[in-house]
């Protein structure tokens, strides 16, 4: 399942960037007039053109003559004088000649031709270096149905699974805007892993739809770690929500909402990382850091039982780069938009 991606005005600095709530057709034309990005393609739609001319024409003559034409004589006479009276008639001809006045109505239609360009839809995969996409609603489970694979959609075959029936994440329909949701529990230890090598290196991008349901303990969302020590690069709480660098070296921001969804986007450089909550930047640390261990990914725990999380996850991409600022916004108004958030 895909979704459809102004005022303008200049982005502004990365850690000051408020994304606006207007979906992704609104946001495509902000960034236009902003300068900043660039539709990722099109198709057109062409109107034809249609004339239709009606003609009418009239014409009538009339003629009418009458003509008429009395005579008359009287004589008179008597002994001694002869009267002589006499009366020409006269004859008067009329002739009415009546001609209408041709008329000609001529109307016509036109539908002038124009071309129409219209956004894409969009989805995470059309940003550059998305290594993983976890969506939910592209699942066919039922209610209540655990979950034994959740189907990478970024084409690069990392799929998320568990292989232990007990540790299987519950899914659960019409919980987000209509849509479902993978719900991880924490009393029950629910998790899913991807143990293949190579997902990120150094620079990366978490981005995270979800609700928890809990704040209680340490709770890994997504952890990119070695199994041996559990160490590398975390999206988790620990009192605070944290982008945690091999065990520490984090950015951080008070949280304690258990009631709404939000969306989160982590993301990081050698030399900083920057958390967003709902498109807002909540905090930057600035110092040299990096995860080096990289060899798998785990959702709703870190591997080992130690931190599990008790949260509703509705969908996850990662990146393997620091997105900038219009990708960013790119995302971010697309869970915006699906989400109703």
């Amino acid at each position: 399942m895909r979704y459809r991606r102004c005022p303008s005005g200049l982005i502004a600095p990365e850690d000051e960037l408020t994304i606006p709530r207007f979906g992704i057709k609104g946001l495509r034309e902000w960034m236009d007039a902003a300068s900043i990005g660039t539709l990722v393609g099109s198709k057109s739609i062409t109107t034809t053109t249609t004339t239709t001319t009606t003609t009418t024409t009239s014409t009538s003559t009339s003629t009418s003559t009458s003509t008429s034409s009395s005579s008359s004589t009287s004589t008179s006479t008597s002994s001694s004088s002869t009267s002589t009276t006499t009366s020409t008639s006269t004859t008067s001809t009329s002739t009415t000649t009546s001609t209408s006045t041709t008329s000609t109505s001529t109307s016509t239609s036109t539908s002038t031709s124009s071309t129409t360009t219209v956004a894409p839809e969009f989805s995470p995969i059309d940003i550059a270096g998305c290594v993983l996409w976890l969506d939910a609603s592209q699942e066919s489970y039922n209610d209540n149905d655990a979950v034994s694979t959740w189907t990478d959609r970024s084409g690069n075959g990392y799929d998320a699974t568990q292989a232990t029936a007990g540790r299987r994440p519950i899914f659960k329909t019409s919980i987000i805007n209509g849509l479902p949701v993978v719900r991880f529990v924490r009393a029950n230890y629910n998790w899913l892993e991807n143990t293949s090598t190579g997902l990120i290196t150094e620079d990366f991008t978490i981005c995270t739809v979800g609700k928890f349901n809990s704040l209680t303990g340490v709770q890994r969302v997504v952890d990119i770690n070695d199994a041996a020590d559990y160490l590398g690069r975390a999206f988790t709480f620990d009192t605070t929500l944290q982008l945690r660098i091999n065990g520490g070296y984090q950015a951080e921001y008070s949280y304690s909402d258990t009631t709404n969804f939000h969306y989160w986007t982590c993301k990081h450089i050698p030399t900083s990382r920057t958390i967003y909550e709902d498109g807002v930047s909540q905090n930057t640390s600035s110092d040299t850091k990096d995860g080096d261990n990289t060899s798998r990914y785990t959702i709703g725990d870190d591997g080992g039982f130690d931190y599990p999380a008790d949260i509703d996850i509705a969908e996850i991409a990662i990146y393997d780069s620091s997105l900038g600022d219009s990708d960013r916004a790119l995302i971010e108004s697309y869970f915006a938009e699906k989400y109703a958030l």
